[in-house]
């Protein structure tokens, strides 16, 4: 016996069942009635040769295959955005960690650009920390910033690359003021190692009273812009 005989012989008891289930649910008229339906009586009057049930199961098989992918597909992707924590979706706890995490780290810019004033302002002027201190507060707020477009991953990392960092955020403004940064300051170690310049030189001798008020003027800048267009949207 064939795999299409045994389908049909299947698909036949199948048929009936449906019948005789009718039957004995419905009144006895609606009984006698499908009893006498032609089309329900004989499978081969359905499909009266195999070519025609082939061609049934070719459509019939990947359309239930689909159907079932399509559902399964669907449901899961209700499950991804319904689960919840105390009654909160998990996109909406991470968007706070992540927002809490930003205003953390942008105050803390805050912070060192205060102590970068100070630098600037105190007797014996140290230039060079307050530069350093304000590419500090710089970026801390571009990292802010990413934690604020869920990149928190990049935001995170271990990376001092200034330049690294603002690309990542996309925005034009954040970079422009990045690279003004990096053409004052130089390097991290530029600010703090006496190595990193050309002996006898220390940091001290290279930062002007000039370079720490233009970090000045771009730290506040720049702190401003996150404040006014990330931080009051959280």
């Amino acid at each position: 016996m064939s795999v299409f005989d045994s389908l049909q012989i299947e698909a036949s008891r199948f048929l009936l069942a449906i019948r005789e289930l009718l039957t004995s649910t419905f009144s006895d008229d609606l009984g006698v009635s499908l009893k006498n339906q032609t089309f329900l009586s004989s499978f081969d009057e359905i499909w009266p040769n195999r070519v025609w049930f082939s061609a049934f199961l070719a459509v019939l098989v990947p359309y239930m295959f689909l159907r079932i992918v399509i559902v399964t597909c669907s449901r899961s992707g209700q499950r991804r955005r319904s689960t919840s924590w105390g009654g909160d979706t998990i996109e909406n706890i991470h968007r706070r960690r992540c927002n809490m995490e930003a205003a953390r780290w942008f105050r803390q810019a805050e912070y060192d650009l205060t102590a970068a004033r100070r630098d600037a302002a105190e007797e014996g002027h140290a230039f060079e920390w307050a530069c350093f201190k304000c590419r500090q507060a710089v970026e801390k707020a571009v990292r802010s910033v990413l934690l604020m477009q869920r990149q928190r991953t990049v935001a995170l990392s271990d990376t001092s690359d200034l330049h690294a960092l603002a690309i990542a955020s996309q925005d034009r403004d954040i970079i422009r003021t990045s690279l003004h940064v990096l053409t004052v300051t130089g390097s991290n170690e530029r600010m703090l190692r006496p190595d990193s310049l050309s002996f006898p030189k220390v940091p001290r001798d290279v930062y002007s009273q000039s370079n720490a008020d233009t970090m000045l003027e771009l730290t506040e800048s720049l702190l401003d812009y996150t404040r006014n267009l990330y931080l009051a949207k959280l």
